[in-house]
């Protein structure tokens, strides 16, 4: 996750030349799980049972892709979110000083009715894409993302070899070494399993499984060892507005 948070907040740097602080790098990783989280929100509601994993590079180790893509529209689309929110902060904070002033400018206003059009169509465009992605979990198999949630195939079976040498079942959100609890590989199913091979092949790897029956569950390696957060409780969260930005953090947000 922390390396996609740098790679976008990069991409902002370069499109928009500002320096983004410690509040936008925050608030960019925020709105990458949210994103991931509608993902698997809408897989959920279909009720069919599916697995994504995140890969920490382009390496095919362990996959065998069947629908080898590229569908890169939420990578390309949050950077663009980004940059119109934070030119629309930059121009609330100028229609600020203009009115203290009493001063009004035509050009800003029509600014930032631009930045708040273009904002309403990126987030229209992430919901699209958001759905898309999820509807490939349809389709039996792994979809297989990037750290910026690009799909690089789906429908991708996992041939890693190799049984991981312990399973632990997190007790907290960090999954804190104080409460780790093994647990019996066999108890799970082949999805299951297969991920937890594949996470262990491929260190850095994210795997999502979600059931049936709606439950989540992730998986990720820890030096030999696979610590699976079960029953993960995903909220929705609504798309991103400037309005949400000044309630986090206030004016002080650029």
């Amino acid at each position: 996750m922390q390396k996609y948070v740098r790679e976008c907040a990069e991409r902002v740097e370069k499109i928009t030349s500002a320096k983004l602080n410690e509040n936008w790098l925050r608030l960019i990783h925020g709105y990458w799980a949210t994103t991931l989280a509608r993902i698997l929100l809408v897989a959920q509601s279909y009720k069919h049972g599916g697995a994504f994993v995140i890969l920490p590079d382009d390496s095919p180790s362990g996959l065998a892709f069947k629908y080898q893509i590229t569908y890169d529209r939420i990578a390309k689309a949050l950077p663009r979110l980004f940059k119109t929110f934070i030119e629309t902060e930059s121009n609330h904070e100028r229609m600020k000083d203009l009115r203290r002033k009493d001063e009004m400018s035509v050009n800003l206003h029509l600014a930032m009715s631009i930045n708040e059009t273009e904002m309403e169509d990126t987030n229209d465009e992430i919901a699209g894409a958001v759905r898309t992605v999820a509807s490939m979990s349809r389709i039996d198999g792994l979809v297989v993302l990037d750290s910026a949630l690009g799909v690089k195939g789906f429908g991708t079976e996992i041939v890693a070899d190799g049984k991981p040498s312990a399973i632990f079942s997190a007790g907290d959100e960090l999954g804190s070494e104080n409460f780790l609890r093994l647990v019996n590989y066999d108890q799970y199913g082949t999805r299951h399993r297969s991920m937890f091979k594949l996470c262990h092949l491929r260190p850095g790897a994210i795997g999502f499984i979600v059931s049936q029956d709606g439950d989540v569950r992730a998986a990720f390696n820890v030096g030999t060892k696979i610590i699976l957060w079960e029953n993960i409780a995903l909220r929705y969260s609504p798309p991103l507005e400037t309005s949400r930005a000044k309630k986090a953090f206030g004016s002080k947000g650029r």
